[in-house]
């Protein structure tokens, strides 16, 4: 049951024993709406991060004007969590996962979403004491981000591997890479209005 959760024993369980916190969270069969919910709300707290950090520190590169637009931005964290737990999910079917049910993966990318939006904040804060401490935080984040996320797949699609996983993280990688290349082929030519040669 989800009631009187240890959010920061849940975190540091997700990091030092990922597939143990990924049975917890998976177990809780939550509610279709209570995870769109949760969508919604890590979303809006990576937008606010990203927002925030573009003022603290802005990029020393201009941004394009649609990435730094809100409610875009929003739209595209939101978007972009659920093309994948949608890839994740069809490309395990594929590879032959038992699962039947979207809703386990779906809480635990959103879980995932949640906790690299603490790491966004604790980078935030440390960009303004020491940049490069922050990033090799951000590196090392991002690497061990990896290993979690494989065994929340496993987990989340009934894998009961690891390198099972990864066949789906790398098979659904590669098609959520054409799938957007596509996407945005089709946005460049009606931008453009024009037929590309063939």
């Amino acid at each position: 049951m989800t009631r009187h959760i240890d959010w920061g024993a849940l975190a540091l369980m997700t990091l030092r024993a990922p597939a143990e916190a990924a049975a917890i969270i998976a177990a809780w069969e939550l509610p279709r709406q209570v995870l769109w919910m949760g969508l919604a709300l890590v979303a809006i707290l990576n937008t606010f991060l990203f927002s925030l950090s573009e003022m603290i520190v802005p990029t020393s590169m201009p941004l394009p004007g649609v990435i730094t637009n809100p409610l875009v931005f929003f739209v595209t964290v939101a978007g972009g969590l659920i093309a994948s737990v949608h890839v994740f999910y069809w490309t395990g079917r594929m590879l032959g996962a038992p699962v039947r049910d979207m809703g386990p993966l779906l809480a635990l990318m959103i879980w995932l979403q949640a906790l690299r939006g603490v790491v966004q904040a604790a980078v935030l804060v440390l960009l303004l004491v020491s940049p490069a401490i922050s990033a090799l935080l951000v590196f090392a984040a991002s690497l061990y981000a990896v290993w979690i996320l494989l065994n929340f797949l496993s987990v989340g699609l009934g894998l009961q591997s690891v390198w099972r996983a990864l066949g789906v993280l790398v098979a659904g990688s590669l098609a959520l890479v054409l799938g957007i290349s596509i996407l945005l082929s089709f946005i460049d030519v009606g931008a453009i209005g024009l037929i590309p040669n063939v």
